[in-house]
């Protein structure tokens, strides 16, 4: 697959910035630079739980909220993926 050339400058987590537009554009630019987007359902006791990683390790890991819509997940996601290389620190409120 081919890579996207931006003009933005690189994040000390990785990223590009700044990222695309779009309800998506940090999980975007998370894809675009090498990471990636896990999500799953609940499984038993495990609840379903989203997690954006790059090659280096995790920058965030989500567990979705009762009543929760994927799409609702996946923007909760985004934002948190930008808190997570603004601040420059994982953030996760999985829980096992």
């Amino acid at each position: 697959m081919a890579r996207r050339r931006g003009s933005g400058a690189k994040s000390s987590g990785g990223l590009t910035f700044p990222p695309p537009s779009g309800p998506w554009g940090a999980l975007q630019a998370l894809m675009d630079d090498g990471g990636q987007v896990t999500m799953g359902g609940s499984v038993g006791e495990i609840p379903a739980a989203a997690v954006a990683s790059m090659p280096q390790g995790m920058l965030a890991g989500l567990m979705r909220r009762k009543g929760e819509s994927w799409g609702n997940l996946l923007l909760r996601l985004d934002e948190t993926v930008m808190q997570s290389v603004v601040e420059n620190r994982v953030i996760c409120d999985l829980r096992l």
